[in-house]
């Protein structure tokens, strides 16, 4: 700029102040988050990162203070400040960046209504049809019909990513136990013993658990129910992940939660062995018993949408 300068002057410089995500040279799944030229890191306190968490891109959120955004990670909600206020604190400017867009919120609702054949239909409209294998059938449910897995090889086979890129979800469903054997599984959701989330009806400890993991069993987070459940009667089963809370309910009533969750669906990437009945060890029994209105969402039910879904017989 060539021009002669009196005492005052002053140069105005606007700059285009949107949120982009830049990669790593050597890794496209890698990013920072910037807004304009400033490069934003996420804040965490005195807490530790064990491994780079994973970011949601869609949840960045501006907030009423300038330069300061909310957004989802896997370690839950994280505050975006620019890096160079980040100090007395731990902090990264790196993510793992979930490039896989999150399902509708209703994922899937399995009635179990038919009366033949091996297709059980979604009823959302989203076309994530399940398949029964193993010799299961059809039987008169709590609503309808149900299916019926008779503790053999039955199990119900649900979509390969059917939670892929869900940050937050609710699995809700109705079950009746004709018998109880540790370690069932009413759905275990993963892709082997390494990676999944499952509920069993009971454990080794003689209660109902929910787990997540994506390091075998020995890395489980875990929600412990009271006890196990009954057999021989129609139960509601309710679990609802967000942030790091984890809420188990049972015939609409919590009884259990985890407060202190660090997993989500996402964690587990795009899942290929998603089954109702059967779990992803070889050694763990097959559910006895029935499964009716089976519902998965990618957002948590509120705890008065899980006690009308019980309520309603839905």
């Amino acid at each position: 700029m060539s021009r002669a300068w009196a005492s005052g002057d002053a140069v105005d410089v606007s700059l285009p102040m949107a949120l982009t995500r830049e990669s790593t040279p050597d890794n496209a799944a890698v990013q920072a988050v910037k807004y304009g030229p400033i490069v934003l890191s996420g804040a965490y306190g005195t807490n530790n990162l064990s491994t780079m968490p994973t970011l949601n891109p869609s949840t960045i959120a501006a907030t009423a203070t300038p330069l300061q955004f909310t957004a989802t990670a896997s370690t839950g909600a994280v505050t975006l400040l620019p890096f160079y206020k980040m100090h007395g604190q731990r902090y990264t400017v790196y993510w793992n960046v979930n490039t896989t867009p999150p399902p509708p919120p209703f994922v899937a609702h399995y009635r179990f209504d038919e009366t033949s054949g091996t297709a059980a239909a979604d009823a959302t409209g989203n076309g994530r049809t399940a398949t029964l294998a193993g010799g299961a059938g059809w039987i008169t449910g709590r609503t309808g019909n149900a299916v019926d897995l008779t503790g053999s090889t039955a199990h119900v086979s649900l979509p390969a990513g059917i939670l892929a890129g869900a940050t937050a979800c609710s699995v809700a469903t109705w079950v009746r136990l004709d018998t109880i054997t540790n370690w069932t599984r009413v759905f275990d959701l993963g892709s082997g013993t390494s990676t999944n989330m499952f509920f069993t009806p009971r454990s080794s400890a003689g209660t109902a658990r929910f787990a997540i993991t994506t390091a075998g069993s020995g890395g489980e987070q875990r929600i412990n129910a009271p006890s196990a459940l009954p057999t021989g009667a129609w139960t509601h089963v309710a679990v609802t992940l967000s942030g790091a809370l984890g809420i188990l309910y049972v015939n609409g009533v919590e009884v259990a939660r985890n407060a202190a969750l660090t997993l989500r669906p996402a964690d587990l990437g795009s899942t290929t062995q998603n089954w109702i009945g059967r779990s992803q060890y070889g050694g763990d029994p097959y559910l006895d018993g029935a499964v009716d209105g089976f519902r998965l969402y990618s957002r948590v039910l509120s705890a008065a949408e899980v006690a009308d879904l019980h309520s309603t017989g839905q």
